[in-house]
């Protein structure tokens, strides 16, 4: 028999003593540096603590246990960003770009290559800015009958900020680019990313 499997065979034959004779309690595996080992609630003072697994005294995993509870909100965009790419050609219907619940944003192309976005809210009392190369649109009382249109007849970069009572902040930089833009594959193209918080 090796020394291995005589400290298995010690450690299980004191583990059972102490499982019979005693009250379910945490115990530990200590050592001298003689090389004897023991059993204990906790090492004495020149002995060390053994782990079971150096020597193979390790049953199987346990299952797994219960899902803690949800930790606190982080910070940042509060989400991943959601992609906007309308890329069209000419004459292309008012089409849904993007959609947070709340605020939604509709593209069209016009006949002559015009970008116009309309914006909607399904919530009263929302508040709604933009600001670009060209002129800046603000609603501090942006309502469901009240929809909101930018258009561009020129290529900019814009960004739209929005909120609502609830707490819904979207935040959504893009840029417009019309004249056959992407060297001509498409005649108009919105493009940006959304953040919804």
């Amino acid at each position: 028999m090796t020394l291995r499997h005589s400290v298995i065979a010690m450690v299980a034959g004191m583990a059972a003593v102490a499982s019979t004779a005693l009250p379910a309690r945490a115990l530990v595996v200590c050592t001298k540096k003689s090389g004897a080992f023991f059993l204990r609630d906790a090492c004495k003072k020149k002995e060390a603590v053994v782990d079971p697994a150096s020597f193979g005294a390790t049953g199987p995993q346990g299952p797994a246990g219960p899902q803690g509870p949800q930790g606190p909100p982080g910070s940042g965009s509060g989400g991943p960003a959601t992609p906007i790419d309308f890329r069209v050609p000419v004459d292309t219907a008012s089409t849904v770009i993007f959609d947070s619940g709340k605020l939604q944003l509709a593209a069209a192309c016009s006949a002559g290559g015009v970008v116009t976005l309309t914006a909607t809210t399904s919530v009263d009392h929302a508040t709604i800015q933009t600001h670009g190369n060209s002129a800046d649109s603000a609603l501090n009382d942006f309502d469901i009958a009240m929809p909101l249109t930018i258009d561009s007849d020129v290529n900019e970069e814009r960004t739209i900020v929005y909120t609502e009572p609830g707490g819904q902040i979207v935040v959504l930089p893009y840029l417009v680019a019309e004249d056959m833009p992407l060297g001509g594959t498409v005649a108009c193209l919105v493009s940006g990313l959304a953040f919804v918080h």
